[in-house]
């Protein structure tokens, strides 16, 4: 059975980063920081967002969570918080302050705060502000509990592969039908939403990096790259396969194979103490060598948790090393216009006994 988030270890060490740096407060107002603070087992989706206006974890007090009336009653049932402030300016509407930011100075003030970090930039007068993601830092090593949910999340989005294979991806069925069916199946299996509306992509479309789902008829002769994720207890997936309809043609089976041989050799590179630019070279060199280096046109991969993309990034000009507990997406691409493309996704986790690989669902050479 899975275990509850525990969120009192996570406001713990939003206070021992206080301790260091002198400051009487931290504030968060990122919409991942807040999920994960007070939120994590909300579905990723814009409609849980407005929960929470303002995440405040005072060094010495208990947290506060500024709301908007019109979520008061929802905070009160879903938040661990139990200090909610309510903002609004309705006559008949009790409230702790008209604005939110109005209210936000006077917590602060009642705290006795003088120091405040905010996890992005804000101005308020009176205070002395440091901006400061510690949040984001955090979030870069999953706990047990986080792990299981992502597990979860990438077996959905894994057990599709074979409805999508044998059942969706037909000559004749457009490509906003398979998206939405896609969909609909994932939800039948325990996902409160979907990580991003699912990308279906087929022959010239799938030339394109990202690409708007059309009533394009899939053809023989094609490839289709569909990229889709699920969300579960509010964490996400993101898986990408390129399927291949009926025979295709000699140039794009030779890309397959070159995208599938770097996404396996950026795997490899993915350790403890690589460099995040160390594992895009791996994949970008395959690309590179094979002479479609210029139509490799993003990065190799990003984190993933709350939030479908959060750090870190798997890019050229990325800083930082990996290190325990990060989960990320490895996923190589070669897009040739008017011909088409291909894309391959996977998941990693960088666990104690080595680098993972969570996604499942089938990859081979062509």
């Amino acid at each position: 059975m899975m275990g509850k988030i525990d969120y009192r270890s996570r406001w713990s060490k939003v206070k021992k980063i206080l301790e260091e740096k002198s400051a009487d407060a931290y504030v968060s107002k990122i919409e991942g920081n807040m999920r994960y603070l007070a939120l994590s087992e909300t579905p990723y989706h814009p409609a849980s967002f407005g929960i929470v206006s303002y995440v405040v974890i005072p060094l010495k007090e208990e947290p506060v969570a500024i709301t908007p009336c019109l979520e008061e009653f929802r905070a009160k049932d879903m938040l661990p918080i139990k200090n909610i402030k309510i903002f609004g300016d309705y006559p008949l509407i009790p409230s702790d302050g008209k604005k939110k930011s109005e209210l936000l100075k006077k917590v602060l003030t009642d705290l006795n705060v003088k120091k405040v970090i905010f996890d992005m930039k804000e101005n308020i007068d009176g205070f002395e502000i440091e901006e400061y993601d510690a949040i984001e830092k955090m979030r870069l090593q999953k706990d047990k509990e986080e792990i299981e949910r992502i597990k979860k999340a990438v077996s959905i989005s894994d057990s599709a592969y074979d409805y999508l294979k044998n059942r969706l991806l037909i000559e004749g069925e457009k490509e906003n039908d398979v998206a939405r069916k896609l969909e609909n199946y994932m939800r039948k299996q325990g996902i409160e939403s979907v990580s991003f509306p699912a990308i279906v992509a087929s022959g010239k479309n799938s030339a394109y990096s990202h690409h708007d789902n059309s009533p394009k008829k899939i053809k023989n002769g094609e490839t289709v790259i569909v990229d889709y994720g699920a969300c579960y207890k509010g964490y996400c997936s993101d898986v990408t396969r390129t399927f291949t309809i009926g025979k295709i043609p000699k140039k794009l089976k030779e890309i397959y194979n070159i995208v599938l041989e770097a996404n396996k050799k950026a795997i490899c590179a993915a350790r403890i103490g690589a460099e995040y630019k160390e594992i895009d070279e791996a994949a970008r060199k395959v690309i590179n060598e094979s002479g479609y280096g210029r139509y490799f046109v993003h990065s190799t991969g990003h984190g993933i948790g709350l939030e479908v993309h959060e750090s870190p990034r798997i890019a050229p000009t990325s800083e930082g090393k990996v290190s325990l507990g990060e989960v990320f997406t490895i996923e190589p691409g070669i897009y040739l216009p008017g011909i088409g493309g291909v894309r391959i996704e996977d998941m990693v986790y960088i666990g104690e006994d080595g680098t993972e690989v969570i996604t499942k669902a089938e990859k081979k050479k062509i």
